[in-house]
């Protein structure tokens, strides 16, 4: 996977729509949570949140959540 953003996150809700969903609602490591995603179909993109470690997938990344920089990091399955 490659970086897509090293402070945002994605606009909207997760896949599921659950915070979490790809780490098993624990934290997890940054490579955990790219693996989680290259592990699910739908995951285009994985968010995880800095401070807690959780990890989620988004199926779509064209905008970002305006709140909060600096404290996400979000990978991309794809070329960007």
């Amino acid at each position: 996977m490659q970086v897509f953003s090293l402070e945002k996150r994605c606009k909207g809700r997760p896949l599921g729509r659950k915070w979490g969903g790809l780490g098993g609602f624990q934290r997890v490591t940054e490579a955990e949570c790219q693996q989680a995603c290259l592990a699910t179909p739908n995951c285009n993109f994985a968010v995880r949140k800095i401070d807690n470690g959780k990890c989620s997938a988004f199926l779509t990344c064209d905008k970002f959540h305006k709140g909060k920089i600096g404290q996400w990091k979000t990978w991309s399955k794809a070329e960007v």
